[in-house]
């Protein structure tokens, strides 16, 4: 079965460097498609007219940097992963970034090496459950009886920009939750997506809302 080829944008002002990285990544001959803007309105505006599951990013460029890029996948509830690289490393850029939710973060310079590293072990988060094509009601069975003695499961659910939440106290839902939907008009919308990926988390009671 052919896999559906992952996404990786790269968004750096710097075209030698998105070209390096493009190119070293391509030879690899992965399960990915590369593509490179060099600037932040060009990465937003790619970003309104294609999904991107990593965004692989500078902080300062024209325009709009990458803290900007970063809010719009926030505001969009988009479910693409960030990695971001910068040559004004801090512990305090370090801690913002993590509490904007970004998987890592890189200093430049760097070896083209190490940044592949961490693009690969983002692009195969375990925790991350592939349907498929099953449908979301059939997914949740089998997690749930595998899942059974959890006193509470958090599935996040993302499908293509959508992204939906469903608690589970006991092995029932308790909570569910689709941009503005909530409860069962939620549940009833996503049980039948395909083409989605799952995010599942334990120990969780209650669903944050941003």
């Amino acid at each position: 079965m052919n896999r559906r080829k992952k996404i990786v944008l790269i968004a750096d002002d710097e075209e030698d460097l998105t070209w390096s990285i493009s190119l070293s990544l391509k030879r690899d001959k992965k399960n990915i498609r590369v593509f490179c803007v060099n600037s932040g309105s060009a990465a937003i505006d790619y970003f309104d007219k294609h999904e991107v599951n990593l965004l692989v990013t500078d902080l300062r460029m024209p325009d709009q940097d990458g803290f900007a890029i970063i809010q719009h996948i926030k505001e969009k509830e988009f479910s693409t992963k960030v990695l971001v690289m910068t040559a004004y490393g801090s512990a305090e850029i370090n801690e913002e970034l993590m509490r904007q939710g970004c998987a890592d973060y890189i200093e430049k310079p760097f070896e083209i090496a190490v940044l592949k590293q961490k693009i690969y072990s983002i692009l195969e988060d375990k925790s991350s459950i592939d349907s498929s094509g099953d449908t979301l009601r059939s997914q949740i069975k089998r997690i749930l009886l595998m899942s059974q003695n959890l006193p509470e499961l958090l599935l996040t659910v993302y499908q293509g920009r959508r992204q939906g939440k469903l608690l589970f106290s006991e092995g029932r839902v308790c909570c569910a939750e689709l941009g503005s939907k909530r409860g069962k008009a939620a549940l009833l919308e996503m049980l039948d997506w395909r083409d989605f990926v799952l995010k599942a988390e334990n120990g969780v009671k209650e669903i944050s809302v941003p």
